[in-house]
């Protein structure tokens, strides 16, 4: 998960399955009190990690959650390392992209354009 700031997550779940994982959700913006309870309901262990931990540590303060677990700091941004070996992954499957067509992937609107279309923050 990431800080999105405003009390605000980007976030996913993801299921391992040997040595793969697989996404269960769509990538989304939640507020932190809207993700601690779909994360309550969940009948799975989950390991959460990025650098809107803080955050969500602090709503777990308030309520008993024992099926999440908080992966230590060090885990809190990705490495070179990590993103290589999945692109090592990708590439040996045929995937391949050059830089030049790599897009950028927008889940919410910057905060200017926001405020010049009136919109604040997630619906969640």
């Amino acid at each position: 998960m990431i800080n999105a700031q405003r009390q605000e997550l980007y976030t996913s779940l993801y299921c391992s399955n040997d040595a793969a994982l697989e996404r269960m959700w769509d990538y989304k913006l939640i507020k932190v009190d809207a993700l601690v309870r779909e994360l309550l309901n969940l009948n799975h262990k989950i390991l959460i990690l990025g650098d809107g931990v803080p955050i969500v540590k602090k709503a777990l303060a308030e309520v008993p959650a024992e099926n999440i677990v908080i992966a230590s700091s060090v885990f809190a941004m990705p490495r070179a390392s990590s993103i290589a070996a999945v692109a090592l992954e990708e590439y040996a499957k045929g995937n391949a992209q050059d830089c030049f067509s790599i897009k950028p992937f927008y889940i919410r609107k910057s905060n200017a354009e926001e405020k010049r279309d009136g919109d604040h923050g997630a619906k969640s």
